[in-house]
């Protein structure tokens, strides 16, 4: 079980370099007492923090975001898709929190109508579910053999963040049943498709009491300099396998919370 479709790391890089045409923009207004950085990705958006009252535009690319402010005390976070020249309205307002302690003053929260929640996934035919930050798109299914000859198909299901970090889940489905074993040829086998090293391993089980195996990989640097982690793990149950697959350059700020959410989130179903 060592050949997998490794099409991330090409998908990853092809990402990156996209101009942002100006027809797609995300309009922030506050209307809260206090002056608020807007936030993409976990980093700045617009080239200012918002007063009370004020606005600000951010143009950026067709796909999916983290959006959300914050106070410095108070941060609000939101998962939202945009196609080409879309263009999405953000208001923040405030409420006052309920003073339950005695001598402590009332504080004010920065709030939003529609809190952050993730996007749950739920595929009854590939056997599981997994809670996902961003859009994903599943691709056809894929007839491909193991290293031993054996046929398997294998779906690929991914999204990409603005910064051009990357998620995925690979799933294979085979005519026979997986071991144990096959976690560490799972590993193997992607680091290896993606001409990567494995720096470290380490074991937890999945919410739905599967062992499943984490691996951090390496890609050597590229021309620039630069160098791709994957964080990958490795779940398998009956005739099939699961890959769920995060993947950054290590120089690049990346929303860790919402990718820590989303591997903790995978269960079988």
């Amino acid at each position: 079980m060592k050949k997998f479709v490794i099409t991330a790391l090409l998908f990853l890089v092809t990402t990156l370099g996209f101009a942002q045409d100006g027809r797609t923009k995300i309009n922030y207004y506050n209307r809260t007492s206090q002056t608020l950085q807007m936030l993409i990705d976990g980093n700045p958006a617009c080239s200012f923090d918002v007063m009370p009252g004020g606005t600000c535009t951010d143009s950026v690319n067709p796909g999916s975001y983290i959006i959300g402010a914050t106070n410095g005390k108070q941060t609000t976070r939101r998962a939202i898709s945009l196609e080409e020249g879309q263009t999405f309205d953000y208001t923040l307002t405030e409420e006052d929190s309920v003073n339950t302690l005695p001598n402590q003053s009332r504080a004010n929260f920065v709030t939003v109508a529609d809190p952050y929640t993730p996007i749950l996934y739920t595929y009854t035919d590939l056997g599981f579910s997994i809670g996902s930050p961003i859009v994903l798109t599943r691709d056809a299914g894929e007839n491909t053999t193991t290293h031993t000859g054996s046929p398997y198909v294998i779906t690929y299901i991914h999204g990409t963040f603005a910064n051009d970090d990357y998620l995925a889940i690979f799933v294979g489905v085979y005519n026979m049943q997986t071991t144990h074993d096959d976690l560490a040829r799972i590993a193997k086998g992607f680091a290896e498709g993606a001409k990567g090293t494995i720096e470290s391993q380490y074991t937890r089980y999945t919410s739905s009491g599967q062992e499943a195996l984490c691996s951090v990989i390496n890609l050597p640097a590229d021309e620039d300099g630069r160098v791709v982690s994957f964080a990958h793990m490795a779940i398998v149950k009956g005739n099939r396998s699961y890959q769920v697959v995060f993947g950054t350059y290590t120089d690049t700020k990346s929303d860790m919370d919402a990718v820590a959410a989303f591997f903790k989130s995978f269960s079988i179903l």
